[in-house]
């Protein structure tokens, strides 16, 4: 990634709400996580965001990355040059994820996945 933020720019803004969009477009093919917060950052490496929970106590959580990461593979980033990794977290774990869908601008994000607990 900080070789990406070296050589190219962030994509502009109304771009990067428009990735924003596709994004919740597509997870809405996902039930059983629900958006909680969009976020926005200055941040190169995380230029959006989005926090989402999962409705469900108890879910197989390597169901959940999988069907995360098929959404970004399949529907995000399928034509670009990209990558993304998937970390646990204690609340649960954080799809991070880069692309180069123009010439010379990246996009960035971070999507959180909190795990419904019980109180």
């Amino acid at each position: 990634m900080q070789q990406w933020t070296r050589v190219f720019m962030p994509m502009v803004g109304r771009d990067q709400d428009a990735w924003e969009d596709d994004w919740v477009q597509s997870l809405e093919e996902v039930p059983y996580l629900r958006l909680l917060k969009k976020e926005r950052s200055f941040s190169l490496d995380r230029l959006i965001g989005l926090r989402l929970q999962m409705n469900y106590l108890g879910a197989n959580m390597k169901m959940v990355k999988d069907d995360l990461g098929r959404v970004w593979s399949d529907q995000m980033a399928n034509d670009f040059e990209a990558y993304h990794t998937i970390s646990d977290t204690e609340e649960g774990f954080e799809l991070q994820f880069a692309a180069l869908p123009k010439k010379d601008e990246y996009i960035s994000g971070m999507i959180t996945v909190l795990q419904k607990r019980t109180r």
